[in-house]
Formats: structure tokens, sequence, C-alpha cells
């Protein structure tokens, strides 16, 4: 029998990369059009309109905070419409986000003419996208690969809370400090309760009950009379309907001057338009700490809600295709005087909340922000700021994840604890901290497996480290074999995805070969990776009928049967033996 063993993470072979496959690398939305209908389409426009009627608020507001002139938020049209072409996300929105904003504010002084300060915080942008294309050509995408699912589903429940509590100044009508401490700002809440604007929050628990009941009432009975409109359609025509008429209602009787509610007010009129910066400006922005910095949050804040998002909604997404077209779009949007641009944790909630499928959506948005200024300004400033925060506070809270908490905590107590601290640490130190602190807590385990394993690992044999992390290939006459590492985890959960994948054309070509997962060196597996493969077996009938798992140490069937794997494949389990690795898992 001839073997031969290979890594999962090679490339395609050139033969492989055909036009049609570059095409879809460069616009990754013609993997989705061929696929695309009209009632998605009507999602996706009722979708953007929403988000681009709370973006276009929202990057007033944002603008301030980063101490630049208001039209500045408008101006973020044009990386949006970048980022939806080339992203690989289906339902991510761009724009000013608050981390982002503030941090940009900071670098700002007093004395600065608006003029300079935006011409500063536009070449930031342009740094930020150049670090950004560098990373993302380099391969340096795929460092999110090793970042666990339980810290991004903790961090970005975390990022939920921050934003609702900054929402509840428009919430209750009190003017609230706007911070990334989600106990500072409930702190301040609590302090100015007493100066609340009875009126407003009615206002704001009605809208809050409407979306609510309007999700799950109101768009399922629509559907059932109409059953060829999805109840998602319905409930994004319920959101926008419900925008448009309040708005236009305060626009004839003016009930928000007369019940002392605040509104957006005034809208500056602008267009984006292209710029060139001077090499002046080039030298004096280029500030080390503060554009690493801003490339951090870019960065934590895009990745994180993209991986949330495309695992909520089961699709995968290309992690250096989209850090390098999160840089395309700060590039695009430091020539037309943005400040660096990031992926909303807010906006995309509302996206995702709506039913958005496809970056159509983003498109819409970005249409209506251009011209939402000059043909909609004085429309948008009889909009009440509670209907605003409603949109937002309604649409963030289904990124919170209790029940995944909860799941955790039956299925294994360290993961629960890691998506604690991914929790926690994020509301009491900030997202930067925060996140810092909860990458640390996911690597514990993985460290404490290695330790346990330093007199079985015989560090003499070059390829000690490929056997503990990496997916390996077996080349076998009959069956297709891959062998397990012996750590298995979030890091390389992706890698044997793929590598599955991968095989399974080779198999559906070859109708008499097998996919067997060779489990016999494994010593550890996480939640996460189990959580890979339910997800794979269950989206795959191919994958269920060929993939088999073989030599499953006995200690860690208790593991796969308490996630339920083994009703997806076959297991075959290992005999306890007096080897190395069963007294090694025996002894956990």
């Amino acid at each position: 029998m001839q073997q031969s063993f290979s890594d999962a993470n090679q490339p395609l072979p050139a033969s492989r990369l055909t036009f049609g496959a570059v095409l879809h690398n460069i616009f990754p939305s013609l993997k989705w059009l061929s696929s695309y209908d009209w009632y998605q389409f009507v999602t996706d426009i009722f979708a953007g309109l929403t988000v681009g009627l709370v973006g276009s608020v929202q990057g007033l507001s944002y603008s301030l905070l980063a101490k630049l002139p208001q039209s500045v938020g408008f101006h973020f049209a044009v990386p949006m419409f970048v980022e939806a072409l080339l992203s690989s996300s289906r339902n991510l929105i761009g724009g000013p986000v608050a981390l982002v904003s503030l941090s940009v504010g900071q670098s700002i002084t007093p004395e600065m003419a608006s003029s300079t300060a935006l011409e500063l915080a536009s070449v930031y942008s342009l740094y930020v996208g150049v670090v950004l294309i560098l990373l993302g050509l380099l391969g340096g995408g795929h460092l999110a690969n090793y970042i666990s699912r339980t810290v991004i589903l903790g961090f970005t429940s975390a990022v939920s809370i921050v934003i609702i509590c900054n929402e509840l100044g428009a919430l209750l009508g009190i003017s609230v400090i706007q911070s990334a401490y989600a106990w500072k700002v409930a702190g301040f809440v609590l302090q100015s309760v007493h100066q609340l604007n009875i009126s407003t929050t009615v206002l704001s628990i009605c809208i809050l009950i409407y979306f609510y009941v309007s999700k799950y009432y109101f768009s399922l009975y629509l559907q059932r009379f109409w059953q060829s409109i999805h109840s998602s359609i319905w409930y994004s025509f319920l959101m926008v309907g419900i925008l448009v008429a309040i708005t236009l209602l305060n626009s004839i009787i003016h009930f928000s001057s007369t019940f002392g509610m605040e509104v957006v007010g005034s809208v500056p009129q602008a267009f984006p338009k292209f710029r060139l910066p001077g090499m002046e400006m080039l030298r004096e922005a280029f500030r080390i700490r503060t554009i690493a910095t801003l490339t951090l949050l870019v960065l934590i804040e895009s990745t994180s809600i993209a991986l949330s998002l495309a695992s909520k909604q089961h699709y995968s997404i290309h992690l250096n295709r989209e850090v390098t077209s999160l840089g395309m779009a700060n590039m695009s949007g430091g020539l037309v005087q943005c400040y660096p641009f990031a992926a909303s944790f807010s906006r995309s909630a509302v996206n995702a909340n709506a039913g958005a499928k496809t970056p159509v959506a983003q498109m819409t948005a970005a249409v209506f922000l251009a011209f939402s200024s000059w043909g909609l300004a004085d429309f948008l400033r009889f909009v009440p700021k509670c209907l605003l925060a409603s949109v937002i506070c309604i649409s963030v809270s289904g990124l919170i994840e209790w029940k995944e908490w909860i799941r955790l905590l039956h299925l294994d107590v360290w993961e629960s604890v890691i998506f604690s601290a991914s929790f926690l640490a994020p509301l009491l130190l900030g997202s930067v901290w925060g996140l810092t602190l909860a990458l640390l807590a996911s690597y514990i385990p993985i460290a404490f497996q290695l330790w346990r394993m330093r007199d079985l690992v015989d560090r003499g044999v070059v390829d000690w480290w490929r056997r503990c992390f990496h997916v390996l290939r077996e080349q076998q006459v009959q069956h297709r074999v891959i062998r397990l590492p012996q750590l298995m985890f979030f890091g390389n959960a992706l890698s044997l995805e793929h590598c599955i994948e991968e095989e399974l054309e080779n198999v559906f070509i070859e109708s008499g070969s097998l996919i067997v997962l060779d489990a016999s060196q494994v010593v550890y597996m996480d939640i996460v990776m189990l959580d890979t493969l339910e997800n794979l077996l269950q989206a795959n009938e191919i994958a269920r009928k060929r993939c088999i798992v073989r030599d499953l140490p006995s200690s860690l069937m208790k593991r796969v049967t308490g996630h339920k794997l083994h009703k997806l494949i076959n297991i075959v389990a290992r005999e306890p033996t007096t080897n190395e690795y069963a007294e090694l898992l025996e002894a956990s």
C-alpha cells in the first residue's frame, strides 16, 4: 500500500484556477447572484432603506464624536459601496462606528481648524487602508481563524450591551455621555433618571413592543395569507413603515415640540467629493501609535461581527478577502474625506434583523446615504431620536447570545467560563483590553494540554508540531484517510472543514470510496471543533453518508455523544488500551 502525507492547508493547483474562479475571487457577489430571486431582492431593498435611514442619522452623531463636520457622515457612502462589492460577507454593514470615532476625536486638538482636522482624519483612513490591504495580501486574515468562536460570540454580546447602554439616553430623553465602558454609561443614566422625558420613554416602549410583535406575530400572520411572500419581507416593510409614518406625522403636527422630544434637527447637505491629501499632511498624520490603534479597532470590530453573522446564518467567509476589502474601503474613504471605516455592530444587526441576505442591502444603504442629505434633508430633521434608538436596540439585542451561554454551561464548563470572560471583560475593561484578556483565556486549555503532553511529545521528530495541530491527509488505495491532529480546537477547525469538503469532491467521483477520519491520536477536542463538524454534516448529505470516524479514544466518546454528533456520523470508538495516550486520557 502506497501512502503519503500532505498538509490540508495547501493551495489549489494552478489548473483549477479557472477564469470563473478568478472572477469569483475578485467579486464574491457572483457566488450568490446565480441563486438570487425577486423576493430576496425586495427584502434586501427594504433592509437597505432601513439601514440607510439609521446610518444617515448615526453618521451625524458619530461625526461629532470624531470632532469633525457633520457632513462627513454622508461621505461614507463611497467606502460602503466598495466594501459591498468586494466583501465575502453577505450582510455586513460598515461605516462610522463609536469606538473608532472616539479614537479619532482624541487625536484632534481643540485649536485645529475643521478643514485641517478633516484632512488629518482622511489620511488616517488611507494609512489604515494600506495596512489592512498588506495584511490581507500576506495572508494575515487567517489570524482570525485562531480566535475562538466562543470568544467572538461573547465579545459581540458585550458590544451589544455597550451599544444598548449608549442608546438609553435617546430612549429615555436624557442627555448621556458616549463611552466604550457600559458601566460608566449605565451609572450616568441612573444618576440622571429623574430627568427622563415621560413622553419619549412611553413612545420608545411602544415602538419596542411594536417591533417585537411585528417580528414574531404580525409578519408570520401576514405570511399565512400571502404564502409567496416571506415573513422577513413583511417585517422589513413594517419596520420601514413605522419609521416613515412617525416621521411624517411629526413633520405635520410637530408633536416632538409639544412633548419636548429630541429630533435629529438640521441636516447639512453634502455629497462625497474626491480629494488627494497633501504631502505635508501625509507626514503629519504618520503617527504609528494612532494608526496601530485605529487599525486594531477596525480589524477587531469588523472580523468579529463578520464571523458572528456568518456563524449565525451558516455561511463561510474568506478572511483574507474580508481584510483586503476592508482595506480597499478605507482607501476609497480616505480619498473622499472619511475617517477610518469599520463594520458596524448596530447597523449590521439591523440589516440581518430585517432579513438581508446579500450585499444588495448595503449597496442600497450606500445609495440612500449618498443622496439623503440632498433629497431628504427636510424629512430627516423630523426623525425622533428615540425612534432610531429603538431600531438599534431591538436589532443588537439579537446578537446577545444567552442561549449559547446556557448551552456551553451544559456541554463544557470551561467553554462557558471563556464565554463569560469574553462577555464581562469588554464591559469592564473596554473593547481592546477586554478582547485581549478573552483571547488569552481561550488558549489556556490548549496550553494545559500541551503541558500534560510534554513527556509524550517527541520534540526530536521534525513534524511533531504538525501532528499536534495540523490536519494531515493520508493517500490510500481504497479509501481517503484524514488523520486528525492530537489537539482539535478552534484553530484548526476551519482547516479540517476545508479538507473534508475537498475530499468530498473526490469521493463524489469515486463512488466506492469513503472518507475515514482517523482519530487514533486525538487527545483533546473542544466545542468549536464539534460544532464545526456538526454544521458540516447537517448541511452536506454526502458527508453524512461517506464520512466515518475511526479509533476515537473511548474517553472522548462521552463528549461526542453529549454533543449528539454520533447521530450524524458513524463513529467507531477505540477500546481502552494501556498505551501512553489512553493513560493520559484516563487521567483527565
